[in-house]
C-alpha cells in the first residue's frame, strides 16, 4: 500500500481461471450455450457477457434469457452486464427488467450507460 511494486505476498493470477468462459464465449458463436453458467463466479458471468458480440439477434438473446433468468437475475454487475447487450439490441423483452432496475438503482455507473 506504501510502496511502489505488486506485494511480496500477493497471490499469483492464474491465467487458465477465464479459459473455459473464454471457451464458452467462442462456442456461443457456433450456436453453443455455456455449461458451466451455474457454477460460475460473477466475474466469469461478466467476463461471458462483456465479451458477447454487441450485435445479436433476438433469438439468440431469448436463447440466453431463457437457458439463465437473465432478467430476474439478482446480482447487480451481471444484470447490468445483460441489459447493456440487451439495449444494444433493442430487446425488448428485456425492458420490464430494466425499468425495474432503473427505478431502484441509484449508481450512476449503472444507470447512465443505459438510458
Amino acid at each position: 500500500v506504501y510502496e511502489p511494486g505488486i506485494p511480496s505476498n500477493a497471490v499469483p493470477v492464474n491465467p487458465q481461471v477465464f479459459a473455459e468462459v473464454d471457451a464458452a464465449v467462442a462456442a456461443y458463436a457456433s450456436g453453443a450455450l455455456p455449461a458451466g453458467w451455474s457454477r460460475w463466479t460473477t466475474d466469469e458471468r461478466l467476463r461471458f457477457l462483456n465479451r458477447l458480440p454487441r450485435e445479436q439477434n433476438k433469438a439468440r438473446l431469448d436463447e440466453l434469457e431463457r437457458a439463465f433468468g437473465l432478467n430476474g437475475i439478482g446480482n447487480n454487475e451481471v444484470l447490468f452486464a445483460w441489459l447493456s447487450l440487451a439495449v444494444a439490441n433493442r430487446y425488448e423483452p428485456a425492458v420490464p427488467a430494466l425499468e425495474r432496475f432503473l427505478e431502484r438503482q441509484g449508481r450512476r455507473k449503472f444507470v447512465r450507460p443505459l438510458i
